[in-house]
């Protein structure tokens, strides 16, 4: 008894059918090559099935990676907008406030306070330097207005 195993199926020659029962009139091994024929042509079509299953996964995976990279960038941008929106509102306050110093002469309190409200947390978008930069701003605003109330002062007793 010969015992073949092509692609996960076990055959024994003794089961293969005799071609003579097939009405072909041949026997032996031709006859048990002739019988295993359809499971060698399913194996090699599974095979080359799963080859291009294999290659439309690793396909879609190569896509999905690009995605996830064009996400990433989109993240990225959209962080930059977003700080960059938060970054521009603490320099306008800044330009604001420098703006009414240079055009006055004088900080009103509430401009003062407009730019102290408007510059908190700007350590966390740019660096404590910065932040440290806009405290002693607001403290230089504070000393212009007191001058400016003892000039003010000043005048009214002469």
């Amino acid at each position: 008894m010969v015992t073949l195993i092509l692609n996960g199926a076990l055959f024994f020659v003794t089961d293969v059918p005799k071609a003579s029962s097939w009405g072909i009139g041949i026997d032996g091994p031709t006859a048990t090559l002739i019988a295993v024929l359809p499971t060698l042509l399913v194996g090699i079509a599974t095979l080359v099935l799963s080859a291009r299953i294999a290659r439309v996964s690793a396909d879609l995976s190569r896509v999905s990676s690009d995605i996830a990279y064009q996400q990433l960038d989109t993240a990225k941008n959209k962080l930059r907008l977003d700080l960059f929106e938060h970054r521009y509102a603490a320099f306008e306050a800044a330009l604001k406030l420098v703006s009414i110093i240079v055009q006055k002469g004088d900080v009103p309190d509430e401009a003062r306070r407009e730019f102290v409200i408007a510059t908190r947390g700007v350590e966390f978008l740019f660096d404590r330097e910065l932040q440290a930069y806009c405290d002693t701003l607001a403290k230089e605003a504070l000393n212009v207005r007191w001058g400016e109330r003892m000039l003010e002062t000043a005048a009214e007793t002469c």
